[in-house]
């Protein structure tokens, strides 16, 4: 009888652990003005996605104009697990290879990335990053600027465009050229052409050399 109690005790403890990783991880997402259409692909039971182990959510609140700066910034939300099962993970690639609207090697030079203002310009000069952007047909290659959050997600990071290691593969999932939001405070900057003015875009990249997936959701 104390042993089936204690099992019935492990087993408690574990289903509130997940729990609590499930509501903490739905919290932190409503902490973000993105809306939750543009990240419903992410994972959310831990059953199904029995093989990822939830590490955390990471990401920095921000609204489409900085006011004190006045420079353009986007919204974001970055999730990064493990998967310590490689199987699992080559059937995730798999599974985007096949069903991704686009695809890429972090290696590649035929997208460019958007993200904050001013990191982007302590890469590239300003004429540098207007022509990256005359060249990009339509938001679906726009990558996120991954080291701007190298505070919070602690991997190796490259000389690639987007600074992942050139083992990434990234795929996204969701884009287009209608704002999701509601918000009126829209920053119209000058370096993007029209027809990336404003947009979505959402999508996975999967390490193929470590566990490391990393999942976005980005909005301007």
């Amino acid at each position: 009888m104390k042993v089936n109690f204690f099992l019935i005790s492990i087993l408690f403890a574990s289903i509130t652990i997940t729990s609590c990783q499930n509501i903490n991880r739905t919290m932190m997402r409503e902490k973000y003005a993105i809306p939750d259409s543009l990240y419903s692909f992410f994972p959310n039971d831990d059953v199904f996605f029995d093989k990822l182990e939830f590490t955390s959510i990471v990401g920095t609140p921000k609204s489409f104009n900085n006011s004190s700066l006045c420079m353009f910034a986007t919204k974001s939300l970055i999730e990064y697990y493990s998967c310590q099962d490689t199987v699992a993970k080559n059937k995730l690639i798999n599974h985007y290879r096949q069903t991704a609207p686009n695809a890429f090697n972090a290696s590649d030079i035929n997208y460019f990335i958007i993200g904050d203002e001013y990191e982007l310009l302590k890469q590239f000069d300003s004429l540098s990053i207007r022509k990256a952007y005359e060249k990009i047909a339509d938001v679906s290659s726009l990558l996120p600027h991954f080291n701007e959050f190298e505070h919070q997600i602690s991997i190796q990071y490259d000389t690639t465009l987007c600074s992942l290691p050139n083992t990434y593969e990234i795929f996204t999932i969701k884009t287009g050229h209608r704002l999701t939001s509601d918000d009126k405070k829209l920053y119209e900057w000058e370096l993007l052409p029209s027809r990336l003015k404003h947009g979505y875009n959402c999508g996975v990249a999967i390490d193929r050399n470590s566990p490391n997936i990393i999942y976005w959701a980005l909005e301007w």
